[in-house]
This record gives C-alpha cells, structure tokens and sequence, in this order.
C-alpha cells in the first residue's frame, strides 16, 4: 500500500475515534492551510497556518459540524499518482495544495502530481455531542421492516415466551413442566429447520421461559439448574440447523453462578440482560446470579463477586419476582422488597432498596408524554405503585390500569415477561387468554388512554 494513502487512512481513523490527538507537525510550514469557521471548538482536525494540525476527539457541540483533514506529501520521500491512492470519508470533497492555491480538480499528468505538497477532505459530521466520553453521531438509512407472521406456541405447559437473534428467527423455550426443550421458527412463522426443538435434558426449563442470543458468538443462553447448583446453559446456533451445545455436551455447557439448586424448574427465577451480563434470582437464597457471556471465549463465566446478596432478602418467590435492565441498572423484585444496583459495578442504587406496598409479579418503565423515561412501576394485585428513579413514591396516571381478565387474577403476571415500553406507549398480555394491550401516555391531552383503535 502507497505511504500517502496509509497514512490519511490511519489519520482519518485517529482522528473519529481517538480521545485527543495534538502536534501532527506540518513538514512544509509555510504553505497556507485554511481552517473551517469556527473549527476552534468543533473540528476533528485543525490545519493552521504555520502547518500545525490539531484533533480533536470527541466534539462535545452538536449539529452539523464542518471537518477538515489535512495531510502534508513531502515529494521526496513518497509519491503520488493516482486519486486510489487518497481515501477519505464517504462524501467528503478531496483538495490538492500544488505549492500556492487549493483546488479540487484531480491532477492529471505525472508533472501535476509531483507538485502537490498537501491534501485534504472537507466534510460534515451530524453529532449529537458526547455520551460518557464517547461520541454520538448520526446518519440517515432506509431499513426494511423485518418479515412477521404467527405461529402456534409449541411444547408442552401452560405459557412460553419469545426472544430474537439478528437473523430473523425468534426462539421459546418450552415452560416449566416440559419437555425441557428449545425451539425455532422464523419470523415468517415457519419451524426452523433442522434439529429442532433442542432437548435441554438432564436440565429443566423455568418458570418464567426467556433466554437471550448473543448474536456475536451464536450462542443461545437461558438460566437453568442441576440438582445441587443454579446457573446458565449455553446452546450454540452458528448453524441454525444443527444446535448443539456450546461446549460439547450439555454438563460442560453449564455455567453454574450460585449455591443451590434443585430438582425442578423452581431453583432460578426471571431473567435480565445488560451488555454482555445476564441474571437471574436464586429462589432458594435469595441472591440474584449474575453471568458474563463475553467470558472464557463466548462459553461465559461468572460475573465478579458471585452470587450477589441482595439486602434484606432471603428467598425468591417461584413465578413472582421479578428483573428489569433500564439504563444499565438492574431492578428488581420479590415479594415487597425492590432492590436496584449497578449491571457493571453491582453499586446500589440510590433510594433504594424501597418496600412496595404489596407483592410485585413485573415492572416496566412509564414514559412522559414525549416518551422520556419518567419512573418505575410494579404490576400488583392492589395498586400498581409507581416510583422515581430515585426510589420516592410517584404518582401513577388514572387512565394506566395493568389488570387481569375476570377469574385470572395474577394470572399473565406469573407466567409472562414485563410490560414493554416504546416510545409514549407501553404494552402487555393479559391472562390467560390470547390479549395483547396498549396504553398511550401522548393520548387525552396528557392523562393518557388506551391506544388508537386498539
């Protein structure tokens, strides 16, 4: 690879991702290099006139920002002869310095090329300012809307839930009381082909029947126990058609993460997932379990400091406690304690642990009427409580009522997944019976309303 094109690669990449890069020292000082306005404050290269280059990584002001990189070509020490040989950002406009003026007609004659000194690429960066020390940008794509269909729900019990990879397959694991399987079918709502469903056995499936897909490695997790000890058992699906465990047989795939375990479905309860980080309780202690799937080559591990101990709680309730990651902490709760920490640093979270009024089965963010996240709330059989993210008492709106069908009190909160919430809008199924339902924070001037036509 040409020098020249090497080495505008290499400053393009420094200068997007790097936290600061200064004194790039021009080798031609004289020539005249004109900065963007206003490129003080914002640019990712400057280019001043005594040839001095300055980046700047990432732009904490916001809007569309224009960017300058600059590159000084010392003729005698490299050579340039074709525009291949200059690669700059998508859409970005290529200058040559031929000693005395700028121009972005590309030379055409070797003469041309062996008098350019300088080049450089002019462009804009839509940011968003910056996040934790990291940049935030944005761009505009067309996406397709992925397919969609239905299916009948497969396996033995009585209640299944559905998680997603990245390929357009969607994912149950059978409930509670069996066959201790996993099964596949796209979106479309055709079965998967191949081995499918996937027995898990010896090991049982749970209560509450979620799993995750770590669309990096091609490994399906879900959280499960042997006899003596709880933890997560890891499927590997490189191959759609052919799952297989990750490790080799189903023994050498588990990861145990606590203490006990048990006979059945009842030694772990709910699930959450942040980052790399899955969890689940251990009923039996009360302690939430925690496993890092980046770990040992993608076969996972656990988390430091495991199990964790979690205040004032000695036991979890089978089919009523709950887990919830928003914004990389994890609440969650059992019985009438709620408890909040750090995913990364397992930091509690301020204001709590709270004590609910009565016993929580899920919770789920409430969005304001623009869609922020405004407060956490647990799904009861009384009040549906409703708190800051600080842990202080919230006022729930009226119109926001999660209940059950008659005769099913409890019911779809034992067996389901949390509420979701997109947007202004926040959705759950009821009971037993085939109900999906929808509520609108945006709707009724404010007070919120069931969702349009719904």
């Amino acid at each position: 690879m040409n020098i020249a094109k090497r080495i505008l690669n290499s400053f393009v990449a420094v200068a997007l991702i790097a936290g600061g890069l200064v004194g790039v020292q021009s080798a031609d000082a004289s020539a005249v290099c004109t900065s963007p306005a206003g490129a003080a404050a914002t640019s990712l290269i400057l280019c001043s006139d005594n040839g001095t280059f300055t980046a700047r990584a990432p732009l904490s002001d916001t809007g569309v920002l224009s960017q300058t990189i600059v590159m000084n070509i010392d003729p005698t020490k490299m050579s340039l002869s074709s525009a291949s040989q200059i690669v700059a950002p998508a859409g970005w406009t290529i200058y040559y310095y031929n000693g005395s003026t700028w121009s972005s007609t590309t030379p055409s004659s070797p003469s041309t090329w062996a008098a350019v000194t300088k080049v450089k690429a002019v462009g804009n960066l839509n940011s968003q300012g910056t996040s934790n020390g990291q940049q935030i940008a944005t761009a505009e794509a067309t996406a397709v809307a992925p397919p969609s269909g239905a299916f009948a729900a497969s396996g033995a019990g009585d209640g299944w839930s559905v998680f997603f990879d990245n390929n357009n397959h969607v994912f149950n694991i059978y409930h509670h009381s069996g066959p201790a399987a996993v099964d596949c079918h796209t979106r479309t709502g055709t079965t998967c082909s191949g081995s499918w469903p996937f027995s898990i056995s010896p090991f049982p499936t749970k209560m509450r029947s979620e799993g995750y897909v770590d669309n990096i490695n091609h490994h399906l997790w879900q959280a499960t126990n042997s006899g003596t000890q709880s933890g997560f058992l890891c499927i590997n699906i490189t191959n759609i058609a052919s799952p297989a465990f990750c490790n080799g047989t189903a023994a050498a795939s588990f990861v145990p993460v606590g203490t006990t375990g048990a006979g059945d479905y009842t030694a772990t309860e709910a699930f959450a997932q942040s980052g790399t980080r899955l969890f689940t309780w251990e009923t039996a202690t009360g302690k939430v379990l925690c496993l890092d799937t980046a770990l040992n080559g993608g076969l996972g591990g656990a988390c430091p400091s495991q199990p964790l101990v979690t205040s004032g709680v000695t036991s979890a309730n089978v089919g009523g406690s709950t887990l919830y990651n928003y914004n990389g902490k994890i609440y969650a709760s059992t019985g009438t304690k709620a408890i909040c920490f750090d995913a990364l640093t397992f930091a509690g979270c301020a204001g709590y642990p709270i004590t609910l009024p009565s016993t929580a089965y899920t919770e789920y963010v409430l969005p304001d009427t623009s869609g922020n996240p405004s407060k956490m709330c647990y799904v009861d059989l009384a009040t549906n409580p409703c708190y800051s993210f600080a842990g202080v008492t919230s006022t729930r709106p009226a119109s926001l009522v999660i209940q059950e069908g008659p005769g099913n009190a409890g019911a779809y909160t034992i067996a389901s997944k949390n509420p979701e919430t997109q947007g202004t809008r926040i959705y759950w199924t009821g009971a037993w019976a085939s109900t999906v339902f929808c509520w609108d924070a945006a709707l009724a001037s404010g007070a919120g309303a069931a969702c349009t036509n719904w």
